[in-house]
Order: structure tokens, then C-alpha cells, then sequence
């Protein structure tokens, strides 16, 4: 018996799994498709996806096919293969095989390895569409490979939006005149590349949360603020005696503003020592992306739109960080005031009025010539650039992207960037998958 792993990716990329001949494609007999719980995850993320009809209807045709099959006594996709589920999230300690617990491929190869550790005398592979989840998977001893091109299926807009695309393109008036795109990094060597290996020393390390609660605790202590004098109320103000008028002393209302004043100051220290850690270990721990797209086509491209869905996206920053230039200061402790001091408009005081202007919420589109970072509301993000017109045999260099790596105890560290581009005169959206591949250089 041959477990066999599936990413998600088959089940959106690729033909039914029951319309796969799976003895011919991995030349055994008999054979047990196993579906980690991360698959069903992702599978109900994609099939509320209002951005991609054709994702959506994919994934929901998947979940229903997968629970009718899982509900059956002989749990039988065709003959010869049966499907499983693996109902135990991955119980290794993901950090000793230099896995993210929050990375979905890592997740999946995570499950993978819990399921070869509990069936020894069985062969596993793991199935994926990307080249990410299968390079992470043989650099951990697992077997990987992706299907053959026969059972994938033709990349496609959604229907309405390839009708409208294909009326636009009609409007340039070329017949059977369309771009050419293609995307990729510049490497060293001035080529455009697919795999970019890039390398950094990685000597330098973020500040921790240990660290700063110590920097922050240390400026907790000095704020503290001890009165020489008992504190008193605004409303007891009016029935001192003539002789109590001039005697220093603070108010309570005094001291509570002090300590709202003192947790503002506190965060605001707190956002300055993560932007001066982040400017200080940038260029060491950073990996420049520059992307460019190329138009090998007869006319130009208008309006491109370039969507990037980055491997643990957090990771990516959009500019140079710049430390904060000061560092802010502490609020003043309250001055012992007398009854002198005060007015009748110190206990009266009119609030504050606060008011803005709220302009309407447009979607104009992908911004133009700079990348900016999407998020939906269900957490997934990604990356937006625009170009309005690439002319033919010519490219278009991008902004650059500063890819961020976490410390990593084993290297080479493999990054996948997943694309989607279109543009108003290119029928086919143009998808893709660039892999970024990070080896530690000497500091």
C-alpha cells in the first residue's frame, strides 16, 4: 500500500481525484489518498472566496466529493484507490525540522512526516501542484513530485470576466494580436530568472518581547510618581480656608491625567525600540526582490494588473525601514499647585472637540507603479502592483521588494511567490510560481 499525501492545490489545479488514473501515475497497485486537516482548512477558506469564482466552485465541489466518500463504508474514490483522513493535527515539535506551525505548507509536510513515523513499513509521497510544499518535503527524507500535465487544468478567468476581457481586447482592434507577458526576478547576472538564490549573514536578530517588557518596565519605575503631599480632589478646591489658599499640593485628577499620559508615552517608546531594532537589522537580514515583467507579444499591454501571493507574507516589507528620528520623551511629573493656582476654569474645563474628515471608501483599482499589501477580512493578504502600458519586446522593471527572513537555525530557506497578472488586451490571466531560495553567507 503507497500513502499518498494531496496539497490543496490538486484539488483546485487539477482534474477530480477521481478522474485521475493514480496506478499509472505513481505505478503501484493499490493506493490511499490521505487528506491532512490543513487541506480542509484551506478548502473552506477558498470556497467563500469572493474574488475567484472559479476557485470557489472548485473548492466546494471538493469538500462535498471528499465528505460523501469519507461518509462511505469502503471509503472508495475508484478502483483500486481509497481516501482517508488524517484526523490528528501534526504532533512533532515543528522547530526541530525548521517548520512554521503558522505556514501552511510547512503544516502539510508536518502531517506528512507524523504519517510516515506511525506506518514505517509504508511508502508515502506527497503530491503537490507547487514546487514550495515538494522541496520542503525531500529536504525532510519524504518522497514529492507533482502530476503530470495531462490531468491539470488550462488556466481561466472566471467566465464574466473573461467576457469582458476578451470585449476590450477586441476594441485594440488587432485580430489575433495579443502581449506576451512574462515575470520574473533579475539575478546577479542581469538575467530574468524564475529561482532566484540570493544570500545574507543573518547575524543580527530582532529585538525580542523579553527585552522590550525589560526596557519597558525600566521606564514603568522611573514614571512612578510619589506626591508630597496627599492628593486631593478638584471639588474640594472651593472650602479651603484663606490660610490653605497658597499650600502647594496636586490633585487627583492631576495625577490620573500623569498615568493616561504615561501609558501613551509607553506605547509610542515601545513602537520606536521595534522601528530602531527593525532599521538595525535590516540589512542583515533582508533579500532583495527585484521583480520585472517582460511583453514578448506584438502589441503592448494595457492596464496590467500584478498580484503576488508570497509564502508567509508577513515577511515582506515594501520599503526600506527608516528609524524613527527621536526618541520620545517622557511626560512631566505633576507640579504641587496652590488654590491660588487655580481658576474656576480648571474645574470646569469644556471637553475636548474632536472632528475629521471621511472621504468615501472608492475601490480604484491596483495602485500604479508601487506595490501595496491587500488584506481581506478573512486574513488572507497579498500583493497589488499596476502598470498602464508595457510596450511589445520591451520590460518593465518594479519597485523593489525587501523579502525578511525570521532566524532560521537551517538553511537553504525556500520561499514561494505564486502570481496572477492580466491586463485589458490578454484573454488567459498569466499565473505562475517564482521560488526564492536563501543560503547563509559568512557575516
Amino acid at each position: 500500500m503507497r500513502y499518498c499525501f494531496l496539497d490543496t492545490n490538486i484539488f483546485i489545479h487539477c482534474q477530480d481525484i477521481k478522474d485521475i488514473d493514480w496506478q499509472s501515475e505513481l505505478g503501484v497497485s493499490e493506493i490511499c489518498l490521505v487528506i491532512a486537516p490543513v487541506v480542509f482548512e484551506e478548502l473552506d477558506v477558498f470556497k467563500d472566496d469572493p474574488r475567484n469564482n472559479r476557485k470557489r466552485n472548485r473548492a466546494r465541489s471538493a469538500i462535498n466529493f471528499l465528505e460523501t466518500v469519507l461518509d462511505s463504508p469502503d471509503q472508495t474514490v475508484r478502483d483500486g484507490v481509497t481516501l482517508e483522513y488524517a484526523e490528528e493535527m501534526p504532533a512533532i515539535e515543528f522547530g526541530i525540522y525548521n517548520l512554521n506551525s503558522n505556514n501552511n505548507d510547512d503544516r502539510l509536510v508536518a502531517s506528512a512526516i507524523c504519517w510516515s513515523q506511525t506506518h514505517v513499513n509504508s511508502e508515502l509521497i506527497l503530491v503537490s501542484h507547487d514546487s514550495g510544499p515538494r522541496i520542503k518535503a525531500k529536504q525532510r527524507g519524504l518522497h514529492a513530485r507533482e502530476l503530470t500535465d495531462k490531468y491539470k487544468l488550462p488556466d481561466q478567468l472566471d467566465p464574466r470576466d473573461k467576457e469582458i476581457r476578451e470585449f476590450k481586447s477586441k476594441l485594440a482592434q488587432i485580430e489575433n494580436a495579443q502581449p506576451k507577458l512574462q515575470l520574473g526576478f533579475w539575478d546577479s547576472m542581469g538575467k530574468l530568472v524564475t529561482y532566484l538564490h540570493a544570500s545574507n549573514d543573518f547575524s543580527k536578530s530582532l529585538i525580542s518581547e523579553s527585552e522590550l517588557e525589560d526596557l519597558l518596565q525600566t521606564e514603568r519605575d522611573k514614571s512612578q510618581y510619589v506626591p508630597i503631599a496627599q492628593p486631593i480632589d478638584n471639588d474640594q478646591l472651593p472650602v479651603f480656608s484663606t490660610l490653605a489658599t497658597f499650600r502647594k499640593t496636586v490633585t487627583n485628577s492631576q495625577i490620573d491625567e500623569y498615568y493616561r499620559n504615561v501609558d501613551d508615552f509607553l506605547e509610542r517608546y515601545r513602537e520606536y525600540l521595534v522601528d530602531i531594532s527593525l532599521a538595525r537589522v535590516f540589512p542583515h537580514r533582508s533579500i532583495l526582490l527585484n521583480l520585472v515583467l517582460m511583453n514578448e507579444g506584438s502589441i503592448p499591454a494595457q492596464n496590467v494588473e500584478i498580484r503576488l501571493d508570497v509564502e508567509g507574507s508577513s515577511k515582506v516589507l515594501l520599503q526600506v525601514p527608516e528609524a524613527p528620528p527621536y526618541e520620545p520623551s517622557p511626560p512631566a511629573k505633576p507640579e504641587p499647585r496652590s488654590l491660588f493656582d487655580f481658576g474656576a476654569y480648571d474645574r470646569n474645563l469644556l471637553p475636548y472637540l474632536g472632528h475629521g474628515i471621511h472621504g468615501n471608501n472608492i475601490d480604484l483599482g491596483p495602485p500604479w507603479e508601487e506595490w501595496t499589501r491587500e488584506e481581506d477580512s478573512s486574513g488572507l493578504s497579498w500583493y497589488e502592483y499596476g502598470i498602464k502600458k508595457i510596450q511589445h519586446h520591451r520590460s518593465r522593471d518594479m519597485e523593489p521588494l525587501y523579502l525578511c527572513l525570521n532566524e532560521c537555525d537551517k538553511f537553504p530557506v525556500t520561499v514561494g511567490v505564486a502570481y496572477e497578472v492580466t491586463a485589458d488586451n490578454l484573454v488567459d490571466m498569466l499565473t505562475g510560481d517564482l521560488t526564492v531560495i536563501v543560503n547563509q553567507s559568512a557575516p
